[in-house]
């Protein structure tokens, strides 16, 4: 069976492999156990998001206990150990303005597709806006190449 090699849009940085081995290190698992939890291949087959997501389920769980793979539930505010930043929200709001959508759509878009409910106010994390982030900067491009041709 041949094994297909993905190109994530946005790679897994060096800090970020670091980071998952740290993290591993103090809980017990191998490089084999870090790749099962990330359920690929190799972690340089993980996007940015990805490993962003794979830190924070690792980062939640209780260190004296042996590792299992489970997903925390992001919607829950408890859950965020970074939250976001001002910049990452005024950068956020920069760009829902470049789309010319208005609060309204803005919001809405939020909340189904982050289960954020409030951009300037809700409580969220640091990964949570770098996924909004990546997002609308490919919705950007896409309106940009439209609106050019």
């Amino acid at each position: 069976m041949p094994t297909t090699v993905r190109k994530p849009l946005k790679p897994i940085t060096p800090g970020q492999i670091k980071a998952l081995h740290a993290i591993g290190r103090r809980r017990g698992m191998t490089h084999e156990d870090l790749r099962a939890a990330a359920g690929i291949g190799s972690l340089k087959d993980l996007s940015v998001v990805e490993a962003f997501r794979l830190i924070q389920r690792l980062q939640l769980g209780d260190h004296r206990q042996p590792w299992q793979p489970a997903e925390p539930d992001r919607a829950k505010a408890r859950y965020v150990i970074r939250p976001a930043s001002d910049r990452q929200r005024n950068y956020i709001a920069a760009l829902f303005d470049q789309l010319g959508w208005n609060d309204d759509k803005a919001r809405g878009w939020l909340r189904r597709r982050h289960g954020i409910r409030d951009l300037a106010q809700g409580v969220f994390s640091s990964a949570a806006a770098t996924e909004v982030i990546i997002e609308l900067e490919q919705a950007l491009k896409k309106h940009r190449a439209k609106a050019g041709s």
